[in-house]
């Protein structure tokens, strides 16, 4: 009898510890699942707050001249949208 208990303790102790490490830490499945909407999180965010400049920048060149400096700027921002963009398309498509 004293047998059957303790074997029955052990495998209670085996179990248990299994149910811990279960509910305890995160499944590789859904940790990478996390890290995709993280990452379309930030770059949607990042793609919005370009837009944003850019639109800023054409309200206050409306028929003006930019200067080179602002156009450079202007040209970059307009860069850094089109690979945000291709960033996204490419985190949806993996979803």
């Amino acid at each position: 009898m004293k047998t059957i208990i303790g074997i029955l303790v052990i495998i209670g102790v085996f179990f248990g510890a299994y149910q811990y490490q279960e509910s305890r830490y995160a499944k590789c499945g859904e940790l990478k699942a996390i890290e995709q909407r993280l990452d379309y999180k930030i770059l949607t965010d990042q793609s919005q707050s370009i837009q944003q400049r850019i639109w800023t920048i054409e309200d206050r060149y409306k028929g003006k001249e930019m200067p080179d400096s602002v156009k450079e700027e202007y040209r970059k921002l307009l860069e850094d949208k089109k690979r945000a963009e291709q960033k996204i398309l490419i985190l949806e498509k993996t979803n």
